[in-house]
């Protein structure tokens, strides 16, 4: 540092370099899930104004993306996850197959959040990562997850959370949400722990399956949305903004093979 107190350039290029790393970490398992602030381009249209998420057997299995979501953002030294409509027992479903990679999709909606009080989906995977452990950010991998976006006051964020929301909008584009609870499949974790990320307090995770014993079938949920929250961050939740699936295998380096059906949020 210069004795002005200025940063030359060459350190801030270092600077700048780990500051995108620690974020492609620290962000690579949240899907990347884009532009969500209150009073942006995402809330307005016809996403934003979604009271239900597109279930994706509205869509056909044509190995397209499914209608009404949109791929996320992603970094662009990392593959994507394949995504594509497919069809089981005449019912079109989503397959994500994850090689390496980490990426996701999103469902823009607006549900208010009186109105937010049961999630409802169901999933299948056809084998687990072992090494994946969402506890540590260098295995931060899950065959499945399944991520709900909720706006909020920014005025309530500590330093460290308005600094984390900057930095993921100066190197990477991405205008994060006020809060982020994200279901998992892990290999380990016990069901119902929460885990969070060390770079901000609004993300977190929550277990609700682990362990193989249900590898190859459909597992099925019915989550209380503001019990969930309340658990994950000790208060209740805002508006629900959208709704995003993901699998990824960058940080392990595994294969998984995986599949969504319908997601629903509903009144009691």
């Amino acid at each position: 540092m210069q004795a002005d107190g200025r940063v030359d350039a060459g350190r801030r290029r270092i600077l700048t370099a780990a500051s995108g790393a620690s974020l492609a970490t620290a962000l690579g398992g949240c899907g990347l899930f884009k532009s969500h602030r209150t009073g942006g381009s995402a809330t307005d249209g016809a996403a934003g104004s979604r009271r239900q998420v597109v279930p994706f057997s509205a869509s056909n299995p044509d190995g397209g993306l499914p209608v009404g979501w949109e791929l996320s953002g992603f970094w662009r030294s990392r593959k994507r996850t394949r995504f594509q409509t497919v069809s089981e027992q005449d019912i079109t479903i989503l397959e994500a197959e994850a090689e390496q990679s980490a990426s996701g999709l999103f469902c823009g909606v607006h549900i208010d959040a009186e109105r937010a009080n049961r999630l409802r989906w169901r999933w299948r995977t056809r084998s687990l990562m072992p090494a994946a452990n969402v506890s540590f950010p260098k295995q931060d991998d899950s065959v499945t997850r399944l991520i709900v976006s909720f706006d909020g006051d920014a005025a309530t964020l500590g330093f460290k959370d308005m600094l984390f929301r900057e930095q993921a909008l100066l190197f990477a584009g991405i205008d994060l949400p006020h809060s982020m609870l994200i279901y998992v499949w892990d290999p380990s974790l016990p069901v119902g722990s929460v885990h969070g990320i060390g770079e901000t307090s609004r993300i977190r995770y929550l277990v609700v399956e682990s362990g193989s014993g249900h590898v190859g079938d459909w597992v099925s949920y019915d989550r209380d949305l503001k019990a969930d929250f309340l658990t994950a961050f000790g208060e209740a939740h805002g508006n629900v903004l959208n709704v995003g699936v993901s699998t990824d295998s960058n940080d392990t380096g595994a294969y998984a093979l995986s599949y969504f059906g319908d997601i629903r949020i509903d009144p009691a």
